[in-house]
This record gives C-alpha cells, structure tokens and sequence, in this order.
C-alpha cells in the first residue's frame, strides 16, 4: 500500500490536474560518448586549421607577413640601419730626432763581402750609420738602421758641412740591413762632406739622425779611395 503521502499528492494532482510528468533519462554507454567526443574534437581541430589558413592566405594578399618572416624583416633592417665598424687607424709614422750618440760613439772602418765600409758604433756596439761602398760598382749605400719605413716615403737627406744630399730610398726598407738605406755616386761633394770634419746628419720623412759625431780625415779618406778602387 502506498504511503499517505502518496497518495494525498495523487488526490491534489487529480484535483488540480496539473500532474507533472517523470522526465525520461537515456544513459549513453561510454563508448559511445568517447567515439563522439573525438569526432567532435577532429571537427574542431580541422575547423581550426581551416581557419588560420585562410588568415595566412589573407594576410599574404595583402602584403602582411607573418611574424617569422616579419622578425627576419626587422632583423636585416637593424643590420642595414647599424653604421659599419670604423677601420682601424693605421699605425702614426715615427717621427723627431733619434736618441744622441752617446758618449764614446766612434767611427770605425770594415771590410766585408760587400766591401770597405764606415760605420758609426756606440759603446754597447749598437750602429747608429753606416757607409759602405757596393761591390763592382763602388757607389756608397747610407744605411741608417734606428729609420722606420714610410711607405710613399723615398727621400733620404744625408749631409754635413752645410752641404746636403738628396738621395732616393726604398720605401720597403732594407731587409738584409734593417732601417732605411739610399745610395750614392762618389762624387766630390760626397769627398767634401765626409772630410770636413763637421758632424753628419741625416733625414726621412719626419724622422732625423744626428748631428752625429765627425768623422777623422783620414779615415774618411782611406774609405773614399776604397771605393774608387773598386770602381776602377
């Protein structure tokens, strides 16, 4: 028998009759609903891709690119936009007055393979000049070993007595010597120069040697015949 509750509601619902009906539940397996729930999550994947595409597409008509390609886009401005690096200066020429002999600086004569040679030595044996007659021609080379190389540079003043020479350099410098040489005729204001017993200089570019010690007469002058000799 049914509860009195029951049946009191039966009587107010047959009286008002305004029953309500029971709503039906369908329980769906969960296969089913797994089944289901993936396809719907493909639909939205594909509906997704479908559509970025046609974003991409759009844009690329219009001549929007995408931000990959933008950033690239940036980048290459930046790196067009930015100054290029100043090259190196290159290095000053040296340039002002050599050190002074010192005290006990000295002029001494060689011989060697390239035959009778000058040459100014300082105490520690450092040459601060040297003359020397080149074989078979017996013209004279003025070397200064303490001279950098200037390139452009190929005038080389060498003199004393108020008389100057102007003689032409190599620019490259002297390899087998080190510094700077120049070469000269044997001529009579070369003879003058070296027996005046005045002190000797020299010059290149803005660099200068001397006043250097003077050189003894004779010593001069035995170099001198030297060098005639050899040319005949």
């Amino acid at each position: 028998m049914p509860p009195n509750g029951t049946k009191n509601m039966n009587k107010a619902n047959a009286r008002t009759g305004s029953a309500k009906a029971i709503p039906r539940v369908f329980v769906i397996p969960a296969s089913l609903r797994t089944e289901r729930h993936l396809y719907f999550e493909g639909v939205k994947k594909r509906l997704r891709l479908a559509v970025a595409a046609v974003a991409a597409s759009a844009l690329a008509s219009c001549g929007v690119a995408g931000p990959d390609r933008a950033e690239r886009e940036a980048w290459d401005d930046d790196q067009a936009a930015a100054p290029a690096p100043a090259p190196a200066p290159p290095p000053a020429p040296p340039h002002g007055p050599l050190d002074p002999d010192p005290p006990g600086t000295r002029w001494e004569t060689a011989a060697s393979g390239e035959g009778a040679s000058l040459v100014l030595l300082t105490p520690a044996g450092e040459r601060h000049l040297t003359l020397f007659c080149r074989p078979r021609s017996g013209e004279v080379v003025v070397n200064v070993p303490r001279f950098s190389p200037v390139a452009g540079q190929e005038l080389l003043s060498f003199g004393a007595a108020g008389r100057t020479l102007a003689l032409i350099a190599d620019p490259r410098g002297d390899a087998e010597r080190g510094g700077v040489s120049a070469l000269t005729p044997v001529t009579e204001e070369l003879s003058q120069m070296l027996t005046s017993l005045e002190p000797m200089s020299a010059g290149y570019a803005s660099q200068t040697s001397g006043p250097h010690v003077e050189m003894a007469p004779e010593i001069a002058r035995g170099f001198l015949a030297a060098c005639r000799a050899i040319r005949g």
